[in-house]
């Protein structure tokens, strides 16, 4: 097991991390759009929540050495191994349902960060944004579940 020191700093990371991500959920969440300006503002918010949520699982890798070798795969990668229950080292952080929606999710994020001359389907981030708000608890509870784990390997 990681030292105590190592986990309070995961533990604290995770806190902070999970205020930004309800911050950007609630902004989402509220968003409507109206015209192409609101649908690019949109997109840019499931980016960044996608982003805020890769963090949590980049901080857990280091921490328990959990680390991704092909860089080539290393957003799906890093994605997949928090579905790993890994015995006597952690637990898996995420269901397999909110996998799925997240992978989706990671999908959009590089179309997003990467396709500059895209054009942003509204219909699709509608849909997106829905699944966004439907999974948005399930990965809360997957989250907190998790950082119990750390609590009881704290005390």
């Amino acid at each position: 097991m990681k030292n105590k020191e190592n986990l309070l700093l995961l533990a604290g990371y995770i806190s902070s991390q999970r205020n930004n991500i309800i911050e950007i959920y609630n902004e989402i969440k509220e968003q409507i759009i109206n015209d192409k300006k609101d649908l690019v503002y949109t997109g840019y918010l499931m980016h960044n929540y996608y982003c805020a949520v890769e963090d949590i699982f980049i901080e857990i890798a280091r921490t328990f050495e959990n680390k991704v070798d092909d860089t080539s795969k290393y957003h799906r990668e890093i994605l997949k191994r928090m579905t790993i229950d890994i015995p006597g080292i952690r637990p898996k952080l995420l269901s397999n349902k909110i996998f799925n929606f997240f992978d989706e999710l990671r999908g959009f994020r590089h179309v997003f960060r990467h396709a500059y001359g895209y054009i942003i389907d509204s219909e699709k981030i509608g849909i997106l944004k829905r699944k966004l708000i439907e999974h948005h608890l399930l990965f809360l509870d997957d989250l907190k579940n998790f950082t119990t784990f750390i609590e009881e390997n704290i005390s």
